[in-house]
């Protein structure tokens, strides 16, 4: 099985495959699960059943085709160490050949942003070249050709920086979209695309940056040049709302209610001569009113 289903799956390896396996065993190691297979397993390669069809349906759809290329992102950040930028651009020959780092980077500028791809060979995705007969791949020469990202960013941590290049699936992520969508979306005017204006949005942002230090890891003036195999956006952190403080209000309660409005001993004595006083004027103009009468 490992031999011939394994060697199919190895040669389609940068397709989209769904992949049936029955009989197989669970197992656990280190923390991971891992399926063992059997004499009785079987595999089958996009296999031809409607389940088969409307699985692939639900994977190509664009959105849950974006989210899940996310998704494996992500998870692929995990047991890896992060490193600094300008530590890698230091210190690049004394780390480990091959391995996988991270690190977290602002995006400064895209220098391709009217056109974030290539034409590349359907075969072996590199880059094609034009003939007089066409198109060509120097590689396996394959005249069948589609188009893939290839975006390149700017990118500074400090004072250190580096020039970034995203291919299909991390551009994928990045952008939002299918290539194809890209171009078509594009294809009459760029700034009527929403994924174009979007791109604009993206600088300033922080991202993690999963590379392998590979012969593409290069070091040149203090800059780092290099491909990511993943990206995760760093989502900022939201500001606490502080409460604005109020100010201190005595309660009225009923003890100071009749506290305040109780009357004062020399505010008694104002008003019972006020009182009086009220009274006698009152007599008076009777007395005066009853003698005028009888005049």
């Amino acid at each position: 099985m490992a031999i011939n289903e394994g060697g199919l799956l190895e040669n389609q390896v940068g397709e989209r495959l769904i992949v049936a396996i029955t009989d197989v065993q669970k197992k656990e190691f280190q923390g991971k699960v891992q399926l063992h297979t059997s004499d009785i397993s079987t595999i089958d390669i996009n296999p031809a059943c409607q389940q088969f069809h409307k699985l692939q349906k639900w994977f190509t759809t664009k959105k849950q085709k974006s989210l899940i290329e996310e998704l494996l992102m992500i998870k692929m950040f995990e047991n890896t160490q992060k490193i600094n930028l300008e530590d890698v651009i230091q210190n690049r020959q004394s780390l480990k050949e091959g391995a996988l780092y991270y690190f977290i980077g602002t995006v400064d500028m895209i220098e391709n942003k009217s056109k974030p791809w290539y034409d590349a060979c359907q075969n072996c995705t590199r880059s094609v070249i034009q003939t007089n007969d066409g198109v060509e791949c120097r590689s396996c020469s394959d005249a069948q050709i589609v188009q893939r990202y290839r975006l390149t960013l700017n990118i500074i941590e400090g004072t250190a920086t580096a020039t970034v290049t995203l291919f299909e699936d991390a551009a994928t992520v990045y952008i939002g979209c299918s290539v194809n969508d890209y171009i078509q979306s594009t294809a009459e005017d760029e700034k009527s695309s929403k994924y174009f204006r979007d791109l604009e949005t993206k600088s300033n942002k922080q991202y993690k940056f999963l590379i392998q230090l590979d012969e593409r890891a290069q070091t040149q003036d203090n800059h780092l040049i290099v491909v990511a195999e993943a990206i995760e956006r760093i989502q900022p952190k939201q500001k606490k709302e502080t409460k604005q403080a109020v100010p201190y209000e005595k309660k009225r309660t009923k003890k100071n209610l009749k506290t305040n409005n109780a009357p004062t001993d020399k505010s008694i004595k104002i008003d019972s001569q006020k009182k009086r006083n009220d009274d006698n004027m009152t007599i008076a103009t009777i007395v005066k009113r009853i003698k005028k009468e009888k005049n």
